[in-house]
């Protein structure tokens, strides 16, 4: 009997418990989405409800991970969500602005653990989202002190581009942002992507205008000049790591020229960034006596250099790439023919109205100091 009634005691207990545990159980599992099969139509409100509880619950777990392979796998969790609606873009449109208020506080805040890991992952994670949805989360990323998560920014950023262009406020945030990567930009991997950005968009997609395309064209080509002069002088100060980016600039200002090919105020303009690239290019090759890996950087840029101002030129001058070319002169020669070279490419293009950078780059000389003030008698 005792045995009994301990048992129908202890029953409610044991009851508790067991749907406690149940409660707890269920509250680790990850939320599921609604399904995705034929999905071409937009999200309901309850798909949206959904969307929004498992992007968030992903998200939370990028912030609380405390390992790396924790990270990734609510990562891929969340790109792996994305996939799911490829059939709808209305519903990865969706996916991405929720993903974006839910994982874009990782990049705002910055966790204390395993910054670098979150940051990076986070960024990875938009750049795989490429949603004009997302151009706030781009938006964090490109002002990001994190150059990684720059990086990833700005290639997000491009794979969107079009799509920003077609909405004048959404442009108008673009156009900011490149401006100030335009002035405030130190690291050159990064540079890199923001010159791939600043190429001129080859066509104009509807509801653009083409009048509309041109002015954008014309500001994109403005931006990239105000930066090109910074960027040529560290290759002029000897940065290999800045030659390499100014060769991805020289690709996406011959982009630039193709597509505004008949406008001869912007071909002039790329000319002279192209003789002023050429210019700082030259001249570090020659201090370094063609050697070291920013020699080598150099050479390459100077290839494509005079590549790019034949074809805007119309002229089959190679007199540069011939001397890189030539391993039977002795390396300090080569370093200064091919300055040589360099020079008559810039005075021959003066009668297209490309003028001599040499003043451009010109150290600056410092004022001799005042003497001292004579002792006092």
């Amino acid at each position: 009997m005792q045995d009994n009634f301990m048992g129908r005691a202890l029953l409610p207990i044991l009851l508790t418990v067991l749907v406690a545990a149940a409660c707890a159980h269920a509250q680790n599992q990850p939320p599921q989405l609604p399904p995705a099969d034929g999905r071409s139509d937009g999200p309901t409100e309850t798909d949206k409800r959904a969307i929004e509880a498992y992007v968030k619950y992903w998200g939370s777990m990028i912030n609380a991970a405390d390992n790396e392979s924790d990270v990734v796998k609510a990562r891929d969790a969340m790109l792996e969500g994305y996939d799911k609606y490829a059939p709808s873009a209305a519903h990865q449109s969706f996916y991405a602005e929720a993903s974006s208020r839910a994982a874009g506080q990782i990049l705002r805040v910055r966790p204390a653990r395993l910054r670098q890991v979150k940051e990076v992952n986070t960024a990875i994670l938009f750049a795989r989202m490429p949603q004009l949805s997302s151009q706030d989360a781009c938006e964090t990323m490109v002002t990001h002190p994190n150059s990684a998560v720059r990086y990833l920014g700005w290639s997000a950023y491009r794979a969107i581009r079009m799509e920003v262009l077609t909405l004048e406020r959404r442009t108008s945030s673009l156009m900011a942002s490149l401006r100030n990567a335009a002035k405030t930009e130190e690291s050159p991997i990064v540079m890199e992507e923001v010159f791939r950005t600043l190429a001129s968009p080859a066509l104009a997609v509807a509801p653009i205008p083409e009048s509309r395309m041109m002015r954008v064209r014309k500001e994109l080509l403005e931006i990239f000049a105000s930066c090109w002069t910074r960027w040529c002088k560290h290759v002029h100060d000897g940065s290999g790591d800045a030659a390499e980016a100014c060769r991805v600039g020289v690709a996406a200002l011959m982009t630039s020229a193709d597509v505004m090919e008949g406008d001869k105020e912007a071909r002039t303009a790329i000319l002279q960034m192209l003789a002023d690239a050429l210019w700082c290019a030259s001249k570090a090759y020659q201090e370094s006596r063609a050697a070291g890996a920013a020699a080598e950087a150099n050479a390459a840029l100077l290839e494509f250099l005079e590549r790019g101002l034949n074809l805007l030129a119309g002229r089959r001058q190679n007199t540069i790439a011939r001397t890189l070319a030539n391993d039977r002169i002795a390396p300090e020669v080569k370093a200064d023919e091919v300055r040589r070279h360099a020079l008559e490419w810039i005075e021959s293009l003066e009668n297209m109205d490309v003028k001599d950078p040499t003043d451009k780059f010109k150290p600056a000389t410092t004022q001799p100091s005042p003497p001292p003030p004579e002792p006092a008698a």
